[in-house]
């Protein structure tokens, strides 16, 4: 394990006890033990649904690019990245799906890193939106700010011909053909109609992703506002800072801030965030694993035809 790594988990354990030390553990157990667990039924529809909305986006970036994939494959590659995301600082494992495609990494990357900016740009969308109503004040839009600069940053930096090797040291990824990868960022990048069309599919499911803030929510007390559904850009924007393993310490963080605001619990609002992260990636992984299984049984299936 590197010395990035070792930091990142230090930085993680360091939050999440300093949170846990701030409030009351055993009131934070028994928020737990008073959840409502039955409502998250509705979320066995839902969760497939949301990750189909990522398959048909992300379908449309590799069409742009001129890779032609089934949507069945596609749709277990997305749960993949997901599972490796769960455990990378910003997400970032969810690049490595592309690891699984037959085409080269100068055609496949680029249609992953445009998901990640269309991702940040619409949750800093919804986020500004949203500040007046969850955290209004001068800090929050000062926080989007210095956001919204480090995803141009970003943006420049994954077009630059010099910054490139940077880049794909820092992901540790090999490209094949350094000037492929550029012409690909930028065939994607001119075609705005492309670009609306992934920025629409984003809007969708941050859509649905906002129903199961909802649902978490009213499963820890009816009486909440249902005004704190829409902390989600802003717990999904600094959940996403790679300083952290997946964001956790920062988006409960960012939860307690927002609940203070309304006068609630410290304890609810680590309940509720660390509820959100635990409900959407058990459902992702009961599907991948369902996924792996059926895959597993077809090739016994077909091995066993061959022994006949």
């Amino acid at each position: 394990m590197n010395k990035k790594n070792l930091l990142k988990i230090f930085v993680t354990v360091g939050l999440l006890s300093y949170l846990v030390y701030k409030i009351n553990i055993f009131q934070i157990v028994e928020v737990f033990q008073s959840v409502n667990y039955y409502k998250f039924w509705v979320l066995i529809f839902v969760v497939p649904l949301m990750q189909f909305v990522r398959v048909l986006r992300w379908d449309l970036l590799l069409k742009k690019v001129g890779i032609i994939c089934k949507k069945k494959k596609l749709f277990y590659l997305v749960l993949y990245g997901n599972i490796l995301g769960m455990v990378t600082p910003g997400r970032v494992g969810e690049l490595f799906k592309i690891s699984k495609l037959r085409s080269g990494k100068s055609k496949t990357l680029p249609t992953v890193f445009w998901e990640k900016i269309i991702d940040f740009a619409n949750l800093a969308f919804l986020g500004l939106i949203v500040i007046p109503f969850v955290l209004p004040g001068t800090i929050s839009y000062l926080l989007m700010f210095v956001f919204l600069v480090i995803l141009l940053v970003f943006i420049l930096l994954i077009t630059n011909s010099k910054a490139i090797g940077l880049v794909t040291r820092v992901f540790n990824i090999s490209l094949e053909n350094k000037e492929e990868y550029l012409a690909t960022m930028k065939r994607i990048m001119a075609d705005k109609r492309l670009l609306l069309y992934t920025f629409l599919y984003a809007t969708f499911y941050h859509s649905l992703n906002f129903y199961l803030y909802y649902v978490v929510l009213t499963a820890i007390d009816v009486s909440l506002p249902a005004v704190l559904a829409l902390s989600l850009p802003l717990m999904a924007i600094f959940g996403n800072f790679p300083i952290t393993i997946s964001g956790f310490g920062l988006r409960e963080g960012v939860a307690v801030l927002i609940f203070h605001n309304f006068g609630i619990l410290p304890e609810i609002a680590f309940t509720f965030s660390i509820l959100v992260y635990v409900l959407l990636y058990f459902y992702i992984i009961i599907i991948f694993g369902l996924f792996y299984l059926y895959k597993k049984i077809k090739r016994w299936r077909r091995s066993m035809k061959i022994y006949r």
